[in-house]
């Protein structure tokens, strides 16, 4: 799942209002018939909330041309306090959402998360677009906290891995609020929010060695792959610091150290300690080339795993 607050353009002077976007990052927005929504079945949703069509589309809409694009699930809020900036809006709405993924085949039509939702006045994606404050929403991008948000995301990681959860463990939210940072401030949000996930990681990681749960640091390591992958090619500036060529023969060392027999803590202290080199002394090459070491760090793990030589 995927969200987004948007500043709306004030009307008769109004207070400040947001458009809340929430949708799963593979719901077909253009679809017809319309088969997800939130990043689940549509059926499934309408049948556990008791929603019908006619609480997601106008009446004129026909059958025909419903999707997603002209579905009006997006509701307005109002900020509570004086200041305006979108930093305290009611997002308790939300919980029906999130009830949806945790209570498996709970009847959601009581829920007060979504008696909230459906008392909301809401917009289409289609009606956002004429509705956005364009010129405040770069302002609003730069003043939105971020901290709360990243500390519960990746609350949320940890958890799923610990508990192995068959859930996604992605870092999408990396993205977004890197890439919504102005220029300038890039590099102070995008380093400590790339050192804090990789810290998030690495304590799983550890916790998992120490308790011989092999398959979760295994999934751990390959979601640290698969985290700086991604980052060393869309948003090569979150990492890069300067152009020094990183030692080579570290790389190479440790990757012929991580073996089923012999990987311990001391094995993963090391592999932290090597990363840290990689992202200060810079260049992509070595990047790939650590995310390799990690792939084999998964691999033996799921060796042992398999093996039970624990």
């Amino acid at each position: 799942r995927r969200g987004q607050m948007l500043p709306l353009k004030k009307s008769n002077g109004k207070k400040k209002s947001y458009i809340c976007i929430c949708l799963g990052v593979d719901d077909p927005i253009k679809d017809v018939p319309v088969k997800t929504i939130f990043g689940m079945d549509f059926q499934c949703v309408l049948q556990r909330s008791g929603l019908t069509e006619s609480d997601i589309w106008d009446e004129i809409i026909p059958s025909s041309r419903r999707m997603l694009w002209n579905a009006k699930i997006h509701p307005i809020l109002h900020h509570s306090s004086s200041k305006g900036d979108g930093s305290h809006v009611d997002l308790t709405y939300l919980n029906w959402i999130h009830e949806l993924y945790t209570q498996n085949d709970i009847d959601l039509k009581s829920s007060s998360g979504l008696k909230h939702w459906k008392s909301l006045r809401k917009l289409s994606i289609s009606e956002i677009r004429e509705n956005v404050d364009a010129s405040a929403e770069a302002l609003h991008r730069r003043s939105i906290p971020s901290g709360k948000f990243v500390e519960s995301r990746l609350s949320e990681i940890s958890e799923i891995l610990m508990n192995r959860k068959h859930e996604p463990c992605n870092f999408d939210f990396v993205f977004d609020l890197v890439s919504s940072s102005s220029s300038e401030n890039m590099s102070s949000i995008s380093r400590p929010l790339v050192s804090q996930s990789l810290r998030t990681l690495d304590s799983v990681a550890f916790k998992a060695i120490k308790e011989k749960s092999y398959d979760i640091a295994g999934r751990v390591f390959m979601t640290m792959s698969l985290m700086l992958s991604d980052l060393a090619q869309s948003v090569p500036t979150i990492i890069c610091i300067d152009k020094k060529q990183s030692n080579k023969n570290e790389l190479l060392k440790l990757s012929s150290d991580i073996n089923m027999e012999s990987f311990d803590l001391s094995t993963l202290e090391l592999i932290v300690s090597v990363r840290k080199k990689v992202l200060i002394s810079y260049n992509a090459q070595s990047i790939f080339c650590f995310c390799k070491v990690l792939e084999k760090a998964s691999s033996a793990m799921t060796k042992r795993c398999i093996s039970a030589n624990k």
